[in-house]
């Protein structure tokens, strides 16, 4: 999803804000309502009802959002790519 200006919305550096405030999103992205121009977007849906005695998978979203801070933005040189430059999640 491209802003106003036409700029691909990238996650915050941990430059500007530290890598463990602001909003839990995943990557530390923006959160957006209308997703009609993403090229990925990654729901994070609890669910704690496929499982019986073993309680806990609810918390999976959340975890993954929180280990998502330390993604990086940059090029990653074993895959020759740099992901958020290439989609918009």
């Amino acid at each position: 999803m491209k802003n106003e200006g036409n700029t691909p919305i990238q996650p915050v550096s941990g430059k500007i804000i530290p890598r463990y405030a602001g909003p839990s999103t995943f990557a530390r992205l923006p959160e957006l309502r209308d997703v009609k121009k993403c090229d990925i977007a990654i729901l994070g849906i609890p669910f704690d009802s496929g499982t019986s005695y073993r309680p806990g998978a609810r918390f999976g979203p959340q975890a993954i959002r929180q280990a998502s801070r330390h993604l990086r933005t940059q090029y990653h040189p074993a895959y020759d790519t740099e992901p958020f430059a290439e989609l918009q999640v």
